[in-house]
């Protein structure tokens, strides 16, 4: 094979590879491509897009909605549930393609269109180019195919551009809806000539934030028969939203008026543009028509008129604005100031009187009232009411509905006089001023002449306000009189009582506050205090007696009970400032006692009580001297024995502390209950903490004889004096009680561990056994002139310095130590009962510690003594190692001889000269005088056996020791015999 033929080949190998490619490639998009099908009935065609418009521009950064023109080119409705796939690519694309690799699709629904018909429909969903720029194409398809599919595809483009610019109208508004007092006639706006209008329009801006626009509003108006242009106006604007997308914007057209009557056209809107880059660039919506009726009829109506003190009376009142009228425009234009007319006229027909009534400006549709006086009464009389025909805006169209007539009676309505009370009270003190007004009917012919009169003859004053001071009448029931007399002179006589008493006040504020009034001058005396402890008061229901307060009403001068029976206590009490807070108001209630020591409660009568649940207080009042006891709910106390604990105390007993908080000033609370369950240090039945369910069974069984003591409320410790075994441990808990004896177990606290868990504490009597590193001492002599000074005593003039190293602490707390001083040997001393001179010594293991001691100091140290200084350990619970012995390291015994004599050699005599020793040799002299010791004999004695000893036993070890050198040499010749014998044998084998 040439290389050539090779070569061709491979190339023909590479064609049938690359077609092969393409042909997968196409099954491929055959398969992508979206499955349509002639499966829908009818014949519907897709004509065109209304938004976008192909072709056209839209914003790069604006939501649209896709609405296409379909029409039904069958016979028949179309179905229902047409779906019309809608597709969006960027560039140029073939249907095809697009529709296989769109960037964005969705579905416009569409309906059923009748034959022949064109329809619009649009798109639920929005399309956003998101910022592309440039041509974008866009595809309609039916996701089914109908009898003609040709129809049934539509593609186009469209521009998308960041410089986008729109103005839109908004044709949802009415333009004339802005406008102010037009008439209206089935619904429709109706203008007049010769009237300016200031026409506003509602729009929609979209530019770009760098696009300039100066565009042209205005308004043209045509004849509705030919369309011929009656006149136009324009007016510039600049001013727009630049937001990239639509937002809504407002402007004044210019002011519109026309001269003459009928309907015509009235186009409007924005009539052209330019901009920088871009003018508008989608004009189809810029521009829109209405129809407008200019119409300038008049027809003003009396409706109705009727008397004005009650519409559906038969008669009418005499006096003022006695006749209201109902006037209305049923026109298109509006007038003002027209004269209405009243005439009363008798039955033959005569005037009797008359009113004229001003309407002020009436608009179309609108009604006004007028109200007219009635100067004559009568029966059968005739009112006539009229509205003239001629008026300055025009002639009336309905001249026939422009008069109304009625026959009736006019009266002269009753005085019917009363007085009102301005500050009624049931009674008032020589301190009130009593403030009364007059009233008469309001229809009544005035003016009414008001006068007022006391016992009869005295006047009061003339007008219809009456102030007066309750003193200048003084105490007691009094009549007061008020006469009224109208224009005719009728009259009319009206009574009325006022009571005056002493006004007599106690304020206790913020507890309570009463009042009486007496026919003397009189006190109230209260006293208040706590129900009795212990006393139940037999109230039940779950409340409790929480106060006692007294009130009595005695006279000043005649210092008796001032209460007649007909006086009476008015008393409010704040129950919320007497009682804790922790008292619901709701449960709260009151008794009737008759005295503070009284324990029989009898309830108050229901109206001598008010309870203000809004307020939350109680009025009462009483008719006699009065013990109120007030009870309610003492629900668990604001307090706690917060950070309790069960410490330990020397001697096998127990301490506890805690911090008293809450209500501590509670009067209600009687104080704290102690209780203590002793249990086996192997485990036993606890207190239960607040960690676990309460349940008052279980505590009343636990506290049935657990019970220890009572401690005040503004006790924070306490130590228990009983003394536990070595093997019993005890449970401890605290419960707050109140005065009645009531133990709130829910709010106690217990022994707990390090989880809060209820547990026990078991004691410790067992002192430690510590013991000081090197406990030493010195003493001197000071020779201090100042120290002899003091008492002129040299025996004061010495002390004593102690040195020692701490030892280690205890693995179960730190040690401290007391210092002890005594003056006899301590064997198996107990020192509990002697004061130290150094208490709680805090020691630093493995430091020295020093102490001194001066004579002078009180109860100091003096020559020629023995004392016995003892460091006694303390561990952390408080037990002192308090049975000494000596000697031991904690004990240093310290002996002071009088040391005055060295310090003051020159007092001593002289001593006699010394004996020669024998033979002049002084150490013949030593050895004579070392004779006379006993120790020296005894030494002497043994120096001389031990020489004997020593004779004795050396030549018998010499002799031992040469025999054991014998048997030594002859030992180690055979081992080097042994040595050579099998340093041979190696050799030879």
């Amino acid at each position: 094979m040439s290389a050539n033929y090779a070569r061709l080949d491979g190339n023909r190998k590479s064609c049938y590879s690359f077609v092969f490619l393409l042909l997968i490639s196409s099954i491929s998009a055959i398969m992508m491509t979206p499955h349509s099908e002639a499966s829908s009935s009818g014949d519907l065609g897709i004509i065109d897009s209304e938004q976008p418009a192909s072709d056209s521009f839209i914003a790069a950064y604006d939501s649209i909605q896709f609405t296409a023109l379909v029409e039904n080119n069958f016979n028949s409705p179309s179905p229902a549930n047409r779906l019309l796939n809608w597709y969006v690519c960027e560039g140029v694309k073939p249907t095809n393609v697009c529709v296989t690799n769109y960037d964005d699709n969705g579905i416009i629904n569409v309906g059923t269109i009748s034959p022949g018909d064109v329809m619009t429909f649009t798109s639920n969903d929005y399309f956003n180019p998101q910022g592309y720029t440039g041509l974008m194409t866009i595809v309609y398809q039916f996701d089914q195919m109908d009898l003609n599919p040709t129809d049934d595809v539509l593609s186009f483009t469209v521009n998308s551009t960041s410089e986008y610019v729109d103005l839109k109208l908004d044709y949802s508004s009415n333009i004339l809806q802005s406008l102010n007092d037009l008439s209206t006639y089935n619904n429709e706006f109706i203008l007049n000539t010769n009237t300016t209008y200031n026409i506003s329009i509602d729009g929609f801006s979209n530019l770009c934030g760098s696009c300039q626009l100066n565009a042209t509003f205005g308004w043209k108006l045509f004849n509705f028969s030919n369309y011929q242009l009656l006149g136009e106006s324009y007016i510039n604007f600049t001013s727009f939203p630049s937001s990239g997308f639509y937002k809504s914007f407002s402007k004044t057209l210019p002011s519109f008026s026309h001269n003459e009557t009928g309907i015509f056209v009235l186009r409007y809107g924005i009539f052209s543009s330019e901009g920088d880059p871009n003018s508008d660039m989608y004009t189809n919506n810029n521009l829109n028509e209405i129809l407008i009726n200019i119409n300038d009829d008049l027809d003003l109506r009396v409706v109705s008129f009727h008397p004005t003190h009650n519409p559906s009376s038969l008669t009418y009142y005499y006096g003022e604005d006695m006749v209201t009228t109902e006037i209305t425009s049923y026109g298109n234009k509006t007038v003002d100031d027209v004269t209405v007319l009243l005439e009363i006229k008798n039955s033959d027909g005569v005037t009797i009187g008359d009113d004229t009534c001003q309407s002020g400006t009436v608009k179309p549709n609108e009604v006004v009232f007028c109200q007219f006086d009635i100067t004559a009464s009568g029966p059968d009389l005739k009112i006539v009411i009229s509205i003239p025909t001629i008026l300055n805006e025009g002639v009336d169209l309905e001249p026939t509905n422009n008069i109304v007539e009625e026959d009736t009676d006019i009266i002269i309505p009753e005085l019917s006089g009363y007085i009102v009370n301005n500050n009624p009270k049931e009674w008032y003190t020589t301190d009130d001023t009593i403030s009364l007004t007059g009233f008469a009917n309001i229809f009544a012919p005035g003016p009414i002449n008001y006068s007022w009169w006391y016992s009869g003859i005295v006047n009061l004053g003339y007008d219809k306000n009456l102030s007066l001071n309750a003193n200048e009448i003084g105490l007691g029931e009094h009549l007061l009189r008020l006469t009224v007399r109208d224009i005719f002179g009728n009259t009319e006589n009206i009574f009325y009582s006022v009571n005056i008493y002493y006004y007599v006040e106690y304020d206790n504020s913020p507890y309570f506050h009463a009042t009486s009034a007496t026919i003397e001058t009189s006190i109230i005396e209260s006293e208040s205090k706590l129900p009795l402890i212990g006393e139940t008061y037999g109230v039940g229901n779950g409340k409790s007696p929480l106060m006692l307060i007294s009130f009595d009403l005695n006279g000043v001068n005649s210092q008796q009970n001032s209460f007649t029976g007909t006086n009476w206590m008015d008393i409010e009490f704040n129950p919320t400032e007497i009682l804790p807070s922790t008292i619901p108001f709701s449960t709260v209630e009151i008794r009737k006692l008759n005295s503070l020591d009284d324990t029989e409660w009898s309830v108050f009568d229901s109206s001598q009580i008010d309870i203000n649940q809004q307020d939350e207080n109680i009025s009462l009042r009483i008719y006699e001297p009065t013990t109120v006891l007030i009870i309610g709910q003492m629900n668990s106390p604001n307090i706690d024995a917060s950070n309790f604990t069960t410490s330990l105390a020397p001697g096998g007993k127990f301490s506890l502390s805690w911090d008293s908080t809450g209500e501590t000033s509670n009067d209600y609370i009687g104080g704290w209950s102690v209780y203590r369950l002793v249990v086996p240090s192997s485990g036993g039945t606890v207190f239960p903490s607040s960690n676990q369910p309460y349940n008052q069974l279980v505590w009343d069984d636990l506290t049935s004889d657990s019970y220890v003591t009572s401690l005040s409320i503004e006790t924070e410790h306490w130590d228990d004096a009983a003394v536990m075994e070595e093997d019993e441990c005890v449970s401890y808990a605290i419960a707050p009680i109140d005065r009645q004896g009531i133990v709130y177990f829910e709010k106690a606290n217990v022994t707990t561990d390090e989880n809060g868990d209820g547990t026990f504490v078991c004691g410790d009597n067992i002192p430690p056994n510590s013991l000081i590193i090197q406990l030493t001492h010195s003493w001197e002599f000071t020779n201090s002139s100042d120290c002899f000074k003091i008492e002129n005593d040299w025996s004061l003039c010495y002390k004593v310095d102690l040195s020692w190293t701490w030892p280690e602490h205890e693995s179960e707390g730190n040690v401290t130590w007391n210092l002890y001083r005594i003056e006899q040997t301590p064997s198996n001393l107990d020192i509990s009962l002697i004061s130290p001179i150094l208490s709680n010594i805090e020691a630093v293991p493995q430091e020295t510690a020093n102490f001194t001691e001066y004579g002078w100091e009180d109860n100091g140290i003096r020559p020629e003594r023995t004392y016995y200084y003892i460091l006694a350990p303390i561990d952390w619970v408080g037990n002192e190692k308090s049975i000494i012995g000596y000697p031991s390291r904690n004990v240093e015994r310290v002996e002071i001889d009088d040391d005055w004599w060295s310090y003051y050699q020159h007092l001593i005599p002289v001593p006699p000269e010394p004996e020669d020793p024998p033979l002049n040799n002084e150490w013949l002299g030593n050895v004579s005088e070392s004779l006379e010791q006993d120790e020296f004999k005894i030494a002497g004695v043994v120096v001389l056996f031990t020489i004997c000893l020593s004779f004795i036993m050396l030549p018998l070890i010499i002799k031992k020791r040469k025999r054991l050198k014998r048997v030594v040499d002859a030992r180690n010749r055979q081992k080097m015999t042994d040595f050579m014998a099998d340093e041979f044998d190696d050799f030879f084998d």
